[in-house]
């Protein structure tokens, strides 16, 4: 699990805000940051789809995301101060990056200034409501939330991961669902600001995964209305659409819906990939 995930992890992602996603919770950052990052331009963020992994940011594993802003991206100008006041970048820092970890990228090294959000890589679904052994460990979590805190930014905890879709089924049911719900509030207690749902395959059938999933964050929701609540789609073959409806029946309840276009393309092919812009409205 680790090594797949690490190695999606080197990966860039953008995200795209989905119409009216901003008004869920107080996730909105206060202050534009000076980030050095470019807002991407039309046709670089594509549309959500159900599979997708975790990318990075730079030669570490603390993965970038700029977000397009509400209503689309500034046509012009006049937009450009309202888009960056809405600008949202988020980064993933992967426990195993911290040098007391055996990693080589420290936390102390992350480049806040880039940054409006960090979230924890990764929290991964044991099927019982509970985490796997190589989740995001207590002492480097507690270092990353004061670590943001310190320089203003929201702190995330990101809940699954490549292949954790199996893990997502049995802790989503209704046997488990009761301390699944617990062990997630109590990673809102310990001082993060949100939690970020990245549920990537599984076991069940598309109808049975959205019935769980629509469950899990209406829950959430529910519990913790204030919480920055975001999740991650994969991206869209614009060739092949699929049917997206899914992703209108949650929107009003997540802060952000997070795009995994950097699966467009790769290795694998000789050119740049052209991405589809989509925006869901509620």
């Amino acid at each position: 699990m680790r090594s797949m995930l690490a190695r999606e992890a080197a990966w860039f992602v953008f995200v795209a805000q989905a119409l009216g996603c901003g008004s869920a919770s107080s996730g909105t950052p206060s202050a534009t940051p000076d980030s050095g990052l470019e807002t991407p331009e039309a046709g670089n963020a594509s549309a959500p789809g159900k599979d997708g992994g975790e990318g990075a940011f730079d030669a570490s594993n603390a993965e970038a995301a700029s977000s397009l802003v509400e209503g689309g991206l500034a046509g012009d100008a006049d937009d450009a101060g309202a888009s960056a006041a809405r600008a949202w970048i988020m980064g993933y820092y992967a426990s195993w990056d911290e040098l007391a970890n055996g990693g080589v990228y420290a936390l102390s090294s992350i480049d806040w200034d880039a940054l409006t959000h960090i979230a924890a890589a990764f929290y991964i679904p044991d099927g019982n409501g509970g985490w796997t052994s190589d989740s995001f460990d207590a002492t480097t979590a507690a270092a990353l939330i004061s670590a943001a805190h310190a320089h203003g930014k929201k702190a995330l905890a990101s809940i699954g991961g490549s292949d954790s879709g199996a893990g997502f089924e049995g802790s989503s049911g209704s046997a488990n669902l009761p301390a699944f719900l617990a062990n997630l509030q109590s990673l809102i207690t310990m001082g993060y600001d949100g939690l970020d749902i990245d549920w990537e395959g599984g076991n069940l059938t598309t109808a049975q995964d959205q019935a769980l999933e629509t469950s899990l964050i209406g829950s959430l929701r529910t519990k913790n209305p204030s919480a920055i609540l975001t999740m991650t789609a994969g991206y869209e073959n614009e060739n092949l659409l699929d049917d997206l409806t899914f992703y209108g029946t949650l929107i009003a309840e997540l802060d952000r819906l997070n795009l995994m276009t950097y699966g467009m393309s790769g290795a694998w092919q000789g050119g740049t990939v052209g991405t589809l812009l989509l925006c869901i409205g509620t």
